[in-house]
């Protein structure tokens, strides 16, 4: 039987009335959803954590009966999938990207845009890892050089956006966290 809809919005959170939600879903502090995005938490739940920004398009998919965790301060492109079951902090998943649920993700990964990263075989990928090629077998480690620089940027990002989007969209309440 699918889990009942139940939906924790925390109050500083910038939900859109148009986001499709389904399933146990749990939307963390400053975290910015944009319209057109749909989150299903079909066979467990979804807890995303706060200061995330997941753009127009996006699809959040659970479809394992543990609870799929995502961290703080992601960064969603547009078009983008996620189905990993658990996601550190920091990380950015480019405009039409893919990550398959046999892949995890430490912290301060980027996976470039159109890039689907699907291993044959359960992989957690490490911290400050970068997937660039289309077949998502490219790699490398970045230092960390500018990670704080970059941190910034995005939280000032989602400061603006959590600005913006009331005014032109309407909000969406859930149970208040």
């Amino acid at each position: 039987m699918p889990p009942k809809d139940r939906f924790i919005i925390h109050s500083r959170a910038v939900v859109c009335s148009d986001v499709d939600l389904k399933g146990e879903v749990t939307i963390g502090s400053n975290t910015v959803v944009h319209p057109k995005v749909a989150i299903y938490a079909i066979a467990g739940p979804i807890v995303i954590g706060s200061g995330c920004i997941i753009e127009e398009g996006v699809v959040i998919v659970n479809r394992r009966k543990d609870v799929m965790r995502i961290g703080d301060e992601n960064h969603f492109e547009i078009n983008s999938r996620l189905e990993c079951p658990t996601m550190g902090s920091c990380n950015v998943i480019g405009t039409r990207a893919r990550v398959h649920h046999t892949a995890s993700l430490s912290s301060y990964c980027v996976i470039q845009p159109a890039v689907v990263f699907s291993p044959a075989t359960p992989e957690i990928l490490p911290d400050y890892s970068v997937i660039f090629d289309e077949g998502g077998s490219e790699r490398r480690i970045w230092s960390g050089q500018g990670a704080e620089q970059e941190r910034a940027l995005r939280q000032k990002h989602a400061e603006y956006l959590r600005e913006l989007l009331p005014k032109f969209n309407r909000q969406r309440k859930g149970d208040i966290d």
